[in-house]
Parts: C-alpha cells; structure tokens; sequence
C-alpha cells in the first residue's frame, strides 16, 4: 500500500509539472503574440516543451539576439513532430542567415527542402533557399562553395553566379564542380555545360553589377556610437536631438517595409577608450553599419577601427580634413573646410564670372583649409588671386587693415583691384574679425564682393553703408523647410515620438539614418554598403543634400546670400 501512495503522489507530481508546462507555454506565446518577448522569454523557459524552445527561439529573434535563438532553435529542431521539427529548421536557418553564416544557414534549408512530409515551413525555405543563393556576395559563395559538405548548394552556387563572374571563371568553376561532385545527376551538369556552350551568348548576359532582392524577413542592424552627457550638461540635448532623429527615421522605416527590419545599438563613447565601444557594435551587436561618432577626435579613432572591420562608419558632424585620408569605410556628411572653400570658389567663378579675387584668412585657424583651398581651386578654373593673406592676427591685436587696404575698388587708386574677398573667418574671434572687415570696407567705400563662411550668416549688410557691396556665405546644414510636406511630416511624427520639438540636430541624425536605410534599400546585401555609400548623389534631405560623388566627403556646400533685410533670393546650392 505504501509504495502504491508513493506512485500516486510522483504521478500527481509529474501531471502538475507537465500542468505548468503547458500553462507556461501557451502563456509565453500569447505574451509573444503580443511583441512583449522579455517577458515571453521568462515564461516559456519554465517549459521543457518543445514548442516552448521554439517560441523561445523566436522571442529572441524578436529582439536580434540571434546567438540564442540559434541555440533554442536547435533544441525545438530535436523534436519527433515533423510539423515543429521543420518549422524550428526554417527559423534556425533565418537566424543563422542573420549571423551571416551562410554555410550553415544553407545546409540547414537543404537539409530541409529533403525532409517530409510537405508542410508550409518547406516550402517558405524552399523559397528562402533560392533568394538566399542569389543574394549572396561573390565572395561569400567562395566561402560557402569550399565549406559545404553538399554537392546540390555547390551546383546552385555556380548557377546564380552564372552572368555575374567572367566566362573563364565559370568555365573553371564547373570544371571544378564535375571533378569533385558525387550526388549530381548528368541533367544538372548538362545545365550548366549548356549555359557556357556559346561564349559569345554569355558575354551578352555578363552583368558583375547585378543587384537581387534581400530575401524577405531581412533584419540590417545598425549602431548608433554618440556620447553619454549628463543632463544638465548643454551638450546632453544635442545628443539626445540626434538620437531621437535616428531612432524615427528606423521606426519610420520598419513601419513601411514589412519583409525588412532594422534594430538599433547604441554605444557610449564618452569613455577612456571609446573605440572600444566601436570594438563592441562590431564583434556582439554585428552591426552592419555605424553612425557616429560626435566629433573628429574620436572619428579619427574609429575611422582605424573600421577600416580593418570593414564596417561603414557614416560621421554626421565631424568635419576634418585628416579623417578620411586613405579610408575606404569612412563617410562625412558634413562637408571639410577644404570642400567649402573648393565650392565657394567653384561658385564664384562659374556662378557669379569673377576673375580676379582675394582672400584673407587666420593663420591657423579651420577657416585657413578653406581659404588654401579656395585659391587653388579658383586658379585651377582660370581666375587670379591677386591678393592671398593668412596671417596670425592675434598677434597684430586684429587689426587687419593694413590687408584690407588692397581690397580699394576706386578707379583712381593704382592698386589692383579685386572683385570679391573671400574671408572664411572661424572660432571665438570671427565676429570681430568680420566686423572689422566690414568697417574697414566701409571707409574704403568699396564694393567688393564678400564671401564668406558660416559664421557670415548673421551678418546684415543693411546696417552697413555698403549700398553697392553684396555677399554670399556658404553653409553644410539648413534648417529644415516647414513649407516642406516632407519636413512638417518628420516635425508632427517627431512630436508625437518624443513629446518635444525637433531641433536641427534631430534633422541631422534623421538624414544620417536614412542616407544608411535608402542605400541598403538600394544594395540589398549590406556587404555591398560601402559602395553604395560612395555612390550616393543629390539624396535630398531635410537638413543637407547628401552627394559624395565617388568620395567619402560630402560634396554638396550651400551658398546663401548676406542678409538686407529684404526677402531673400532662393537657396543657391553647388
């Protein structure tokens, strides 16, 4: 009687357990079901299920933890029930696809695509499997070609990079292929010997170029690398403002395009060694892509760092002509100092028909790449820079004029004269240098063009007695448009979002976010991002247009007439 109660009370034990196991399990799916996946995850681990591992599997997917939901998938994969057993193969295959290891995720989707009976988990891999092959990059066919163990992915390998590699490559990639091979049939050779059986035909379809769709369900994965300000500090909203700006433009993003999806990381760089925090996005988060740092003194850093990750490291304000020297994965939105001068020169010469200039610039100062730049590139397109002076002015007590007296626009006086003055003055001690510029014009009654840098941009000539003088200032951010439709969009959902006014910097990390959305649109496979990137011209944004033309500094500075207290001529951009 004894051990007949013991038996009673172990399988009223067991059916409890197996109780709260069901009860766990159908809890964590709704709590799934529902987008709460922390919570899910807590609840579905009491279940040894195995559906519980799968939906598991699936809460960690759920927020790009893919390490995990790779392990849990394995474990869901173990199940005796054909209908879980292929669905945990599918999603183990999404989720080694996502950690790019293709091989895997290939052999995996084969292995699945031999499985039975039919269910609709087959056929979606049957799918994924034949946008996978396509997708991939050439290189990562090589690497998935030597390190499979299956004939049948080596075949479909070759025969999506048929019209994408040159015909004596494909011509020894099959050779290859019949030479080690075992499981194919002579149909599926004769495939392929028949598509390279007319040189002269393939030569006609030979596209390198050639862009596929990213399968659907896609996640691209972005890191956001910004410092970590206290609240009080005044740099703490302008970090905030772009951040924001990011995180609405990924939301915005994932609203629109259900078969893709972006996560973001975040990363402090305001540390001892804030390239570590690069280091992190990289090796656990696997970012894709990072927009940050701040500043060019860390840009700088990371710009090392992910020259040898080869991730595309996209700067929204950092503005050094140092940073991207000899970088490949660098790429600044914000124009240099030496690009403003190369465009304000451009503008005067072909835009106004000046030929004769002169240029006053500190020496020392950011504003001295500008004012070097401007007189090469100006003698480049056939002008003459009568005058060039770069000065230390701190130590002349800022009196520029006996610089400015050559900028005399009277007849009578024997100096040469010169149409315009280019002075991009910058820093703390700009506003005295350019009033003094102004004064000193005004006693020479010239009028002389002035062009200068940002810091012109609240210059009013109407104050001045220079009636004939006109100028214009160049500038790399706008504030955004609020006549524009896509502007007072972006203000409403920013609103809504955040409970706050946007600021320019929100528009600044909201164009730098989808300058990287728009051309993983456009690439599809995020290992094509780099040159995507280098390709971009005229994207329009809310704050700047975005043109790197080949290069990996933005090329597009905006050119902006002096303030008369008039209404202003449109923008003039170069």
């Amino acid at each position: 009687m004894k051990y007949v109660l013991l038996f009673f009370l172990a399988l009223l034990q067991v059916n409890g357990i197996n109780a709260q196991s069901t009860n766990s399990l159908e809890t964590g799916k709704q709590l799934y079901a529902n987008g709460d996946f922390e919570r899910a995850i807590e609840v579905l681990k009491q279940s040894a299920n195995p559906e519980a591992f799968l939906y598991t599997g699936k809460s960690y997917f759920s927020i790009a933890e893919f390490v995990t939901a790779s392990a849990f998938y394995r474990r869901a994969a173990a199940s005796e029930t054909n209908e879980l057993k292929q669905e945990a193969m599918f999603s183990l295959a999404l989720s080694e696809f996502q950690l790019k290891n293709h091989t895997n995720a290939l052999e995996v989707l084969y292995e699945l695509s031999q499985a039975s009976p039919p269910t609709r988990a087959k056929e979606s891999g049957r799918q994924f499997y034949a946008d996978y092959v396509r997708f991939l990059t050439m290189a990562d066919r090589f690497n998935v070609f030597k390190g499979t163990k299956y004939d049948q992915i080596r075949f479909d390998l070759i025969d999506a990079s048929l019209g994408q590699i040159d015909y004596e490559s494909a011509r020894s990639l099959v050779d290859e292929l019949k030479e080690v091979q075992t499981e194919l049939s002579s149909f599926e050779i004769n495939k392929l010997e028949e598509q390279l059986s007319d040189s002269l035909l393939y030569w006609q379809r030979y596209n390198p170029s050639r862009i596929y769709p990213a399968p659907d369900g896609i996640s691209y994965h972005i890191g956001v690398a910004l410092p970590q300000f206290d609240q009080n500090s005044p740099q703490y909203n302008i970090v905030q403002s772009i951040f924001f700006g990011i995180q609405l433009a990924v939301e915005t993003f994932n609203e629109e395009h259900f078969n893709k999806k972006v996560f973001i990381s975040y990363a402090n760089t305001n540390i001892d060694q804030p390239q570590s925090a690069l280091t992190d996005l990289v090796w656990n988060k696997r970012v894709d892509a990072v927009i940050g740092p701040l500043f060019s003194e860390t840009g700088i850093l990371f710009s090392e760092i992910a020259e040898e990750y080869e991730i595309p490291l996209v700067l929204p304000l950092a503005n050094s002509d140092t940073l991207n020297l000899d970088k490949n994965y660098s790429f600044q939105i914000n124009p240099t100092f030496r690009i403003q001068g190369e465009r304000m020169a451009q503008f005067a010469v072909n835009n106004l028909g000046l030929d004769t200039l002169a240029v006053i610039a500190e020496a020392g100062a950011l504003g001295a790449a500008s004012a070097r730049s401007f007189r090469f590139t100006a003698e480049q397109l056939g002008a003459t820079v009568l005058y060039y002076f770069e000065e230390d002015f701190a130590s002349l007590g800022y009196d520029i004029t006996e610089f400015t007296q050559f900028l005399t626009t009277n007849p009578l006086d024997s100096l040469p004269m010169a149409q315009a003055v280019y002075a991009p003055f910058t820093g703390a001690i700009s506003q005295t240098l350019i009033s003094s510029l102004l004064t000193d014009l005004e006693g020479l009654q010239s009028s002389v063009i002035v062009l200068g840098s940002e810091e012109w941009e609240t210059v009013d000539l109407s104050s001045r007695e220079l009636l004939q003088t006109s100028g214009y200032y160049s500038k790399s951010f706008l504030e955004p448009d609020s006549n524009n439709v896509a502007s007072q969009s972006f203000q409403s959902n920013y609103r809504v979002r955040f409970g706050a006014e946007p600021t320019s910097f929100s528009s600044i990390g909201f164009d730098a976010a989808n300058l990287v959305l728009a051309t993983l649109l456009d690439v599809q496979n995020p290992a094509l991002l780099k040159d995507g990137l280098k390709r971009t011209v005229n994207l329009k944004g809310l704050s700047s247009t975005i043109s790197f033309d080949g290069e990996h500094i933005n090329q597009r500075v905006t050119i902006l007439p002096l303030n008369r207290s008039v209404e202003l001529p449109e923008v003039i951009e170069e």
